[in-house]
């Protein structure tokens, strides 16, 4: 519940906003100098605004203030942006999804959902994407601006939640040239350099930005592995400008490409490095039956045998011998290490292109015209250790390895099997994981303003969208089940023996094996494909190395121990038409509305997923061939099981073109006692499209609904106490009446009417009503002496979700968890079965808090500017202080998942010379240099759990010289 002492307490201690700084716009700053603390430039529905005159919350950040506070990553951001949180970066777990930003209450879980639309939209001059990769690069930037709220009814595409602007600097008909430097303790070096000016005297002007960074691993690895998050960025940055009395052209193309290493997600707590399987709470084996043979199969502990992650080797709730408090699952971040031990070569080669072009053309003297064409394409590939262990092959095998027990391996045989660590007991698994996720997307805007002297004003548009995101995964898996045949080029035997075991729709331990050549001729497997239904192919065959989107081979002739891979791909398109107008009342009174209406198509493409098996050579009448001789096969022959469920398949063609539509609106009034003061009020509405179920759920409709919500705000700003007290103070209200809910429950009795061969679970994403958000948010500045200034904000944030009895997907510390069974009947009468881990009785969700919101979130900047002789320059002292409370992880709340809270402590002198032309900054990001979590999902594993984490504690030295 909402605690008014709390926050009248925080309230009167903070004046906010972390940011508010200079702008280039001359004239108005001339007119403001006196008057407001700092001035905020920010786009409002007619052009650039003053951030207290436009009625809507919204923090903005100048190049100068930048530069100041030492801006450089979505870290920073979030350090000094109320109500803004940054999603999971795992690195290493998962689905290795970039889980984008989170505003408000609201964000997008892409680690459950691969192709969800994000809830905040981010802009790159213009240009929409919804990836974060690429956006980090804040050099030469002119600002940055974060509108909280639904988004759309003035331009861009709709959002739900809020939005990211940054804006670059463009070129101008004045020569400038800056050339920057920084080192740091973590032995970086980054280099920059941006120079533009007119072109003759034709119209055009030019700009070009460059940036350089290199330097050491942030992450250590203390084994044979390269160090993680270790840099190798390169930026560059053209631009064109062609500019007369009636045209302004803008033309600019960016392109940032990493080559270093990933930045690897940890482990965060303790491993069981004791038991040889996997446990159940009640401390007996994990084990399930196999439906083919009968047997039981007991899982094994991937890390038995293992040391204790360094990560964690200091933390206080795990024991020595690797055990850990069950109610306590992450080690306490005052003892967590940025440290790993990974004997994969790690490694990234991803790039992020984007070009815009922005046109605006003067109708007349009250009405211009916009157009806007952006092109953004993001290739994020990274391989990581899967294993997150320094496992070499070349062990020697112990009496009781289980392999040398079954008789595969024979006592003091060295193998790759036999090596932990050179302990050489008990099985493990060596990983290697290589995800590439791949964006592009192009879009179009065109925009018509008006700037009437009258008090009427619009803005209205229309805008298309169009893109595409392939998505590949594929892992090694050096060891746990796999044998020496596996890494050998047994294709040939493969394709002798494939058609009489899995053709033409073979029966296979009482569901339906296909080839998947078969795919593209077989009618009977285009209406089958999928579960219950298998396809099979060899490895190296053409059918499987043309499958992948990404144009990435999914299988070689030789397998090299290449185990799994998933394929999944969207495209989508969507297009909106947008009116915004305001009225003046009187001198006091203004009046604003805005509609827009939104149509979007999906096509969920490629939903694959394939893993390497082999069958036992007493299974197979035939003989290996192996450079051109038969040989016998000892041991047995590799081949590909795929699942398919892409939307080109008869079954499936409920995942090609959905569509999702809605109107959205906005709705307000700002009233202005006097010049310098504004209260607002407005209503508007966000939708979110919906989208498909994905691989892991079956069963039709296969797409979810859209969000949809209406937000209630009302807020203050102004100037106070002689214009030394800069305030905007709101408080929101959302109400859902459809919100996303990443859990399955069981279907009702009309849901498994729908499509009896889809299983008794609902989809792992569903839509449900009665989920609430409210919150304050409090931000400005305090000009207490003419050389001391606070700024900062204060934000409370209460969520409720509605109610929904959820089967509970993760372990719970304390309870017993096993697999349960659920028997159900197919379309055919046929008698199946499905597994999930955990109790069958559902737990309640409603009243529960979102993930990734803490209650009580504060930023507090400092400036002193210190009393120096004037032609030594000036300079200016700060300190910001970032406080976030505890985050729960997924919806139940459960205290043993909390990420606890989080102070982050900054440092910062900046000089500059009496002529402006140098400046020096000297600074101690994370001074505590206290571990703190971005965030972490149980789906990826309770047992062992990883996550990223902030930037440690760094000390650097950056020296800028420009001229003008």
């Amino acid at each position: 519940m909402f605690k008014p002492k709390k926050l009248i307490a925080l309230g009167c201690a903070i004046a906010v906003v972390p940011a508010l700084a200079e702008t280039d716009a001359e004239a108005e700053a001339e007119e403001d100098e006196g008057r407001y603390v700092e001035t905020v430039v920010v786009t409002g529905e007619r052009g650039e605004v003053n951030v207290l005159d436009r009625p809507m919350t919204v923090t903005g950040f100048s190049q100068g203030t930048i530069e100041r506070l030492g801006l450089q990553n979505a870290d920073d951001l979030e350090v000094l942006v109320p109500g803004l949180q940054v999603g999971n970066r795992s690195q290493g777990g998962g689905k290795n999804e970039d889980d984008h930003f989170y505003m408000r209450g609201i964000g997008s879980e892409r680690t459950v959902n691969f192709f969800s639309d994000t809830s905040v939209a981010v802009y790159v001059d213009g240009v929409w994407t919804d990836q974060t990769y690429g956006t980090d690069g804040l050099f030469d930037v002119e600002r940055v601006e974060v509108a909280r709220g639904p988004q759309g009814t003035t331009g861009g595409r709709a959002a739900m939640s809020g939005a990211i602007n940054y804006h670059t600097r463009k070129p101008t008909d004045e020569f400038d040239l800056r050339v920057g430097s920084e080192f740091t303790d973590q032995f970086t070096q980054l280099w920059q350099i941006a120079f533009g000016g007119p072109i003759m005297d034709s119209g055009f002007s030019y700009r070009l930005a460059a940036s350089m960074l290199r330097g050491d691993g942030e992450v250590e690895n203390v084994a044979s592995g390269p160090d993680a998050a270790m840099p190798d960025r390169n930026i560059m940055a053209p631009s064109l400008r062609w500019k007369n009395d009636r045209w302004d052209v803008v033309a600019r193309y960016s392109r940032q490409t990493d080559t270093g290493t990933p930045r690897a997600s940890l482990p965060l707590g303790a491993r069981n490095t004791t038991d040889e399987f996997v446990l159940n709470s009640d401390g007996t084996p994990l084990c399930v039956t196999n439906e083919e043979t009968g047997e039981e199969e007991c899982q094994r502990n991937p890390y038995f045998g293992a040391n204790v992650a360094p990560a964690v080797a200091n933390c206080s709730n795990i024991n020595a011998d690797g055990t850990r408090d069950e109610f306590n699952i992450i080690c306490d971040p005052d003892d967590l290490q940025w440290k790993v031990a990974f004997n994969a070569p790690i490694a990234m080669d991803s790039s992020a292109e984007n070009a815009s072009i922005d046109a605006v053309f003067a109708l007349s003297d009250t009405l211009e015209l916009n157009y806007r064409f952006g092109w953004r394409d993001v290739i994020n590939n990274t391989t990581n250790d899967g294993d997150q262990l320094p496992r070499e092959g070349g062990g020697v095998c112990p009496f009781n390895h289980p392999k040398v027990l079954s008789g595969r391996l024979v006592a003091g045989q060295r193998s790759r099997y036999c090596a932990m660590d050179g302990g050489g007991n008990g099985t493990f698994a060596d990983q290697r994981i290589n995800y590439i996720f791949q964006s592009e997307q192009t879009s179009h805007e065109l925009t018509v303003r008006s700037n009437m002297p009258g008090k009427f004003n619009f803005t209205a548009g229309v805008t298309t969208l169009a893109g595409e995101e392939p998505y590949f995964y594929k892992n090694w898996d050096f060891g746990s089940n796999w044998d020496d045949w596996l890494f050998e080029d047994n294709s040939a035997a493969c394709e002798a023996a494939i058609e009489s075991l899995y053709g033409v729709g073979g029966s296979l331990s009482g569901g339906v094996s296909w080839l998947l050549r078969d795919l593209y001729t077989n009618a009977d497997a285009m209406a089958r494909a999928g579960t219950p239904a298998n396809l099979y192919a060899c490895p190296g065959s053409p059918e499987i190395v043309g499958y992948s989107h990404t144009g990435v081979e999914m299988f070689t002739a030789n397998p090299s121990g290449h185990q799994g891979s998933f394929f999944g791909s969207s495209d989508y398109s969507s297009a909106g038409a947008y009116f915004n107008g305001e009225y003046v009342l009187n001198d006091a009174w203004t009046v604003f509305a805005g509609v827009r209406r939104d149509l979007d198509k999906k096509d969920h493409t490629q939903d694959s997923f394939a893993t390497t098996f082999a069958r036992e050579a007493e299974d197979l009448a035939t003989n290996c061939v192996v450079d051109g001789a038969s040989h016998s096969c000892e041991n047995g022959i590799a081949f590909v099981q795929i699942s398919v469920r892409d939307s080109s398949i008869e079954r499936y063609a409920g995942k090609a073109d959905s569509e999702w539509s809605a109107t959205t609106w906005n709705i307000g009034a700002q009233f202005r006692p006097r010049a310098d003061l504004m209260y607002y009020a407005r209503i508007s509405t966000g939708y979110r499209p919906g989208g498909f179920l994905g691989y892991s759920t079956g069963g039709a409709p296969w797409e979810f609904e859209a969000e949809e919500l209406t937000n209630y705000e009302a807020g203050v700003k102004g100037l106070f106490l002689d214009n030394r007290v800069q305030l905007s103070a709101t408080y929101f209200f959302q109400d859902f009446s459809s919100h996303w809910i990443y859990a399955s429950r069981l279907k009702d009795e009309a849901e498994l009417a729908l499509d009896p061969n889809s299983g008794p679970l609902t989809g792992e994403v569903t839509a449900i009503d009665g989920t609430t958000i409210q919150g304050w948010e409090l931000e400005g500045a305090w000009r207490l002496h003419d050389r001391f200034t606070i700024r900062g904000f204060y934000n409370y944030l209460d969520t409720n979700i509605g109610d929904y009895p959820a089967l509970y997907p993760f372990p719970v510390p304390g309870e017993a968890g096993s697999w349960q069974v659920i028997p159900w009947t197919d379309a055919e009468g046929n008698a199946r079965s499905s597994w999930i881990f955990g109790s069958l009785t559902p737990r309640e969700y409603g009243g529960n808090s979102l993930p990734n919101q803490p209650k009580h979130k504060y930023s507090l900047t400092f400036a002193w500017e210190a009393p120096i002789r004037s032609d030594w320059g000036t300079l200016e002292l700060l300190t910001i202080v970032n406080y976030r409370g505890k985050k729960h992880v997924e919806m139940l709340n459960l205290g043993a998942y909390d990420v606890d809270p989080y102070t982050r402590w900054d440092l910062r002198a900046n000089w500059h010379s009496a002529d402006s032309a140098w400046s020096v900054a000297a600074y101690v990001q994370n001074a505590l240099d206290q571990a703190a979590l971005h965030l972490w999902s149980p789906r990826e594993g309770t047992g062992a759990p990883w996550g990223t984490l902030v930037e440690p504690r760094r000390m650097g030295l950056q020296v800028t010289w420009q001229f003008q």
